[in-house]
This record gives structure tokens, sequence and C-alpha cells, in this order.
């Protein structure tokens, strides 16, 4: 049932909007290093907005697919968080975005 899954928690969809931005590379540990330079970005754009969260970067469920490395980044938010991804000039390489996805994985 959802609510064994935690989705009926105040900091989940549908009470909070959430983005997910997954990363994937062939070498690992520019995927992390990757990841990991991309949430701070984030981070340092959300630093003015109150209620903007930056989670990660994290591993999905599935981490590896096809020879490539997957990360996360979650962004959540009572509003749009796809307005923090406005902000940036533009979204860099290799970056797939989900708004409100369905699952983590």
């Amino acid at each position: 049932p959802p609510r064994s899954r935690g989705w009926t928690r105040p900091e989940h969809p549908p009470f909070r909007r959430l983005v997910r931005l997954l990363f994937s590379h062939a070498n690992v540990t520019y995927a992390v290093e990757e990841a990991a330079r991309f949430a701070e970005e984030l981070r340092t754009l959300a630093a003015g907005r109150p209620g903007v969260e930056v989670l990660g970067p994290l591993v999905p469920g599935v981490a590896r697919v096809r020879g490539r490395y997957r990360w996360s980044v979650l962004v959540r938010s009572a509003d749009d968080p796809t307005d923090l991804l406005r902000d940036l000039d533009t979204l860099p390489p290799g970056w797939a975005i989900d708004v409100d996805p369905f699952t983590l994985d």
C-alpha cells in the first residue's frame, strides 16, 4: 500500500513538488564528481529561496545501466521546483530531468 512506501508523507508529491535530475556516465569517478558539482551549484541557487531543498547526490536504486553509472540530485519544493532550474544558463550535458517522478530508480 502507498502508506507503507511513505508516499503519504508531506515531504513527497502530491504535497510537495519534486524534480529528479539524473546524470549517467561510463566513468564512475567522473559521474560522482559531476553529480556533486551540480548539486552544489543548485544549492547555491537555492540559498535565497525559502522552502527549496536540494538533496544529493544520491545513488538511484538502479545504479548502473548499460555500463553507465547513474547519480541523482533531487530538488524539492512546495511551489514549482523547476523555477530553480530556470536560473541555469543551460542544463549540463548528460543530465536528464524528471518532474514529479513516479519512481526514484
